[in-house]
């Protein structure tokens, strides 16, 4: 019984034991891999609207940043060309600007005072009961009190608004240190420049402004060098920009999308880098977010501020990931897994089922074993024992027989059921792509996005499982000598053209150049066209798939009494010693757990099998990280093989 039961053991091949835990290992891989893609597509398509909806928003605010110049510039140029400003004048010139443009906190003139007409300056002051205090600062309260000695005062003289502004009239600009480096910056370089965040003295909450400070020299001098700007300093025209209010003028109108940023002075220290945070003004239910992106990362953007270098650093929030962020891919996972597992259940089936056959003949043989044992040692019994035995051996011998017959007709019934289900299997795919198709015209009505999106997606899968059963049909003709190739003269050329403008619309979704060179003397050939192109059509999506840059390119030329039609490509290309093995079925070369391509190996066996069906040859020439040429050659006649 021991020895029967090794038989049996020895006699069942070893690919049964493995073929349900392998096939439901390729399908989890398949899934995971199919998971990542699509993943890898969605975050890309994220990234894409995200830039597009920060450039958006950056750019409006810069555009109001620049809109301030032509206040900056125009202030100035009001002073420079008059011989005289009075505060009415003042008044009169800044009310427009102050109307149309709420950022703008206040606008000032900032008269340069010696030491020695501090006196005259602070009885003018008084005279007109703008300063009683005459030149201030604030001490370390922030209250204002009057000015220690300097050798000069940049105090404030007009400024607009007056009834908000009234009280900053007589404060020395130069007394704070941060004001100081800007005026003093903008009096060497000649050229408007903005200083850190501040504190109005005239502003009672805490808020953030902005000054813009810009020199007017005195007429007739000159202004060449440090020195000579210096001595011909008159003030300074002063914008005050209110951080706060520039951004939502900018953005205050715009729908929100739940981007909140922060506007930074990176030429400030650290700690008071910050001018302004603007919040998301969305709400939305995220948490599915917060867990799969725990950490968003920001967008920067930097602009140049009048000698100061500003950045807009912006984060998604939640709400904003959940309407930019499609989460259905994540239905791969359980739809693989599910079909996983019943195609696990398929094959086992079928492996238990083949194991009875085997058991059924290794039984048998073990009878007949034992059946011609005894007929040897019954050998020289009587005649009737030799009938008998011999008897009881032809039976043997018929249900040996009629087990073979069994065992045929099992292998026959299972080859015949694969290739119907392979049918059956076709006919629900091509429902499935004609019914997608109907929907994605609309023809039942207007879809959306989203739906738009998933339609194309089960359109797409259901395409590459039809192919993959197109290939296995093919292969399995081929190999049982089922197939056979046309001998009709057709136009080799018009063929190649019409194959590449097939694939035209894909290089060029992936940034490819296709060209097409074909020689004058290429004309008619006899052979099966169908094939033809089908295997020009394979060797071209071979080169798209591992082509990510650079071009592709389609050569056909006659030689003596042979075409010769190449592809070559500047894909990722192969080692030499992969070139055949690469013409088997299955066969792959990035076949790991994590491959970046697709496919089942089945198209350059197939490819190679036409091509000697129709009296030819193919090849493959190829440089790991150069690209690859794919080439067959075929007889410009053939005759039909009886």
């Amino acid at each position: 019984m021991s020895t029967h039961q090794s038989d049996t053991k020895h006699l069942m091949p070893h690919g049964f034991h493995w073929s349900v835990p392998v096939v439901v290992l390729s399908g989890l891989v398949l899934t995971v891999v199919l998971f990542w893609l699509v993943r890898q597509s969605e975050l890309a398509s994220f990234k894409t609207r995200l830039e597009s909806d920060v450039a958006l928003r950056t750019d409006t605010i810069v555009n109001k940043i620049d809109d301030t110049q032509l206040v900056v510039i125009a202030l100035r140029n009001y002073f420079a060309a008059s011989d005289k400003v009075t505060r009415s004048d003042f008044a009169d010139f800044t009310l427009p600007f102050l109307q149309e443009r709420t950022e703008i906190k206040a606008l000032s003139w900032n008269l340069r005072v010696a030491s020695d007409q501090q006196r005259r300056f602070e009885e003018q002051g008084r005279s007109e009961q703008l300063a009683p205090l005459g030149i201030t600062e604030r001490n370390s309260n922030r209250q204002l009190i009057s000015a220690t000695a300097r050798d000069a005062y940049y105090p404030v003289w007009y400024i607009e608004p007056m009834a908000d502004n009234r009280k900053a009239i007589g404060f020395d600009v130069g007394s704070d240190p941060v004001r100081l480096a800007a005026l003093e910056q903008a009096r060497d370089t000649g050229k408007p420049t903005a200083t850190e965040r501040i504190m109005l003295v005239q502003d009672g909450q805490p808020r953030y402004s902005v000054l813009v400070f810009n020199p007017l020299y005195a007429k007739g001098l000159p202004v060449a060098t440090v020195a000579e700007r210096r001595q011909a300093l008159q003030g300074f025209t002063v914008v005050v920009l209110n951080m706060e209010k520039l951004l939502a003028a900018s953005l205050g109108k715009s729908a929100p999308i739940g981007l909140p940023f922060d506007l930074l002075d990176l030429s400030a220290p650290k700690e008071r880098q910050l001018l302004h945070h603007w919040s998301a003004r969305l709400n939305g239910d995220g948490s599915w977010y917060s867990i799969l992106f725990p950490h968003i990362p920001a967008t920067t953007r930097k602009i140049s501020f009048y000698g100061r270098e500003w950045a807009f650093v912006m984060t998604p929030s939640q709400a904003y990931m959940a309407n930019n962020y499609p989460l259905a891919y994540w239905l791969l996972l359980p739809s693989g897994l599910l079909l996983s597992i019943l195609l696990g259940s398929y094959f086992r089936t079928l492996t238990t089922q083949h194991q009875r056959l085997e058991k059924v003949v290794v039984e048998r043989t073990a009878e007949l074993v034992l059946s011609e044992t005894s007929l040897k040692e019954l050998n020289t019994h009587l005649e009737e024992r030799v009938n008998e035995r011999t008897r009881q051996l032809e039976t043997a011998m018929l249900s040996l027989s009629q087990a073979k017959e069994r065992a045929e007709m099992a292998d026959q019934i299972k080859s015949a059921f694969l290739a119907t289900m392979s049918h059956e299997l076709r006919t629900p795919l091509n429902s499935i792509i004609g019914f997608t198709g109907i929907l994605l015209q609309e023809l039942g009505g207007p879809l959306n996005a989203e739906q738009s999106k998933q339609l194309t997606m089960v359109k797409n899968s259901a395409s590459h499982l039809l192919s993959l059963i197109s290939d296995v049909l093919d292969i399995s003709k081929i190999e049982a000598g089922q197939l056979t190739v046309a001998a009709v003269p057709f136009d080799l050329a018009e063929s190649i053209r019409k194959v590449t403008q097939t694939i035209q619309p894909l290089a060029e979704k992936k940034g490819l150049q296709l060209e097409v060179v074909i020689a004058d003397d290429l004309d008619g050939i006899t052979s099966d066209e169908r094939r033809v192109e089908q295997v020009l059509l394979n060797l071209l999506s071979n080169a798209l798939k591992f082509t990510e840059q650079g071009s592709i390119t389609v050569r056909a030329v006659r030689e003596a009494d042979e075409y010769i039609v190449t592809v070559t490509d500047t894909g990722i290309g192969i080692e030499p010693d992969q070139a055949e093995r690469l013409f088997k079925p299955f066969y792959q070369v990035d076949n790991g757990l994590s491959r970046k391509y697709e496919g089942t190996g089945l198209g350059l066996s197939i490819c190679k099998k036409l091509v000697e069906l129709m009296g030819g040859s193919i090849w493959l020439e190829s440089e790991p990280g150069k690209g690859s040429t794919l080439g067959f050659r075929l007889p410009v006649t053939r005759e039909v093989t009886p």
